[in-house]
């Protein structure tokens, strides 16, 4: 019986492929289509957006970004050449690494990473984190005051979400605030801050790349990236949008509702993430509750 049932999975599990990849061939034959019948020379149009909206496409279907970013490059050289692939893939990527602004991104990124696996292994971390769950009262409070932590760490968006995740997770999960909820409100605070806040890793790289595709001269890139900010409407709009997830005045709905459902019942973490580096539930809460 148990032999059926996995044959049955198994033939389902393949099935669930073949759409998908059936489907990508057919929107790849789209974009091979165009390319053969576009006039060398001629202008994109609207249809350069084509790449980038399939790349949307995927990776809110997939839910997998790289993937995504993959299939959406795979677009753009079949629209450029699709008799020469591999070749200008690897040229763009030797170009892109080679970059001295992405060379420097991940030395940071690494450092950065480093560097908070340091202050957890030293008790720094854990240390700041018993002194937020002797202060924090309510579930309520332990939202807000993640998000209050994310505005403060601006430096950078990777170094945001590293430090204050390692910093509040023993206290949200003590209050039952889910995993899902609490990348949430990381995430939508970290990037934002960090558009809008001038002394940042993403003001000085896009204020290189203006500089670097002559839209602002040199030395005058950041100037040109701070008259702008008033306008990044997504910035403003995020951090609108958290604080007011924050303190309740926005609920839940989706499989954010779903989520935070299942923490309330006591299963913080989702179960699929327990035995990938991650204690389970009941670990995560006799610890937070120990300390408490």
């Amino acid at each position: 019986m148990e032999q059926v049932i996995q044959t049955l999975k198994d033939e389902r599990s393949r099935r669930s492929v073949y759409a998908p990849a059936l489907t990508l061939l057919l929107i790849f034959a789209g974009f091979f289509y165009l390319a053969t019948n576009h006039v060398e020379g001629a202008a994109w149009g609207w249809y350069a957006l084509l790449p980038t909206a399939l790349v949307l496409a995927v990776a809110i279907y997939s839910k997998k970004p790289f993937e995504s970013l993959v299939v959406g490059i795979g677009a753009g050289l079949v629209m450029t050449d699709p008799t020469d692939l591999v070749a200008p893939f690897s040229g763009h990527l030797s170009t892109v690494m080679g970059n001295e602004t992405i060379i420097w991104i991940v030395l940071v990124c690494g450092l950065m990473g480093g560097l908070i696996v340091l202050l957890e292994k030293s008790g720094c971390l854990g240390s700041f984190s018993e002194w937020l769950q002797s202060r924090i009262k309510s579930r309520k409070q332990s939202l807000v005051v993640t998000f209050c932590i994310g505005l403060v760490v601006f430096i950078d968006d990777y170094l945001n979400c590293l430090a204050v995740s390692s910093s509040v997770k023993k206290v949200t999960d003590h209050y039952q605030v889910s995993r899902e909820k609490l990348s949430y409100i990381i995430d939508s605070t970290a990037a934002p801050m960090c558009i809008i806040v001038p002394i940042s890793t993403w003001a000085v790289f896009f204020s290189g790349l203006l500089e670097e595709n002559e839209l602002a001269a040199a030395g005058e890139g950041l100037s040109l990236y701070i008259s702008a900010i008033p306008f990044m409407v997504y910035g403003w709009v995020a951090l609108i949008l958290v604080f007011l997830v924050a303190i309740g005045v926005i609920g839940d709905f989706g499989p954010m509702k779903a989520a935070e459902a299942r923490a309330k019942a006591g299963q913080p973490i989702p179960p699929d993430y327990v035995g990938q580096g991650i204690q389970s539930e009941s670990e995560a809460l006799k610890e937070t509750s120990a300390v408490v």
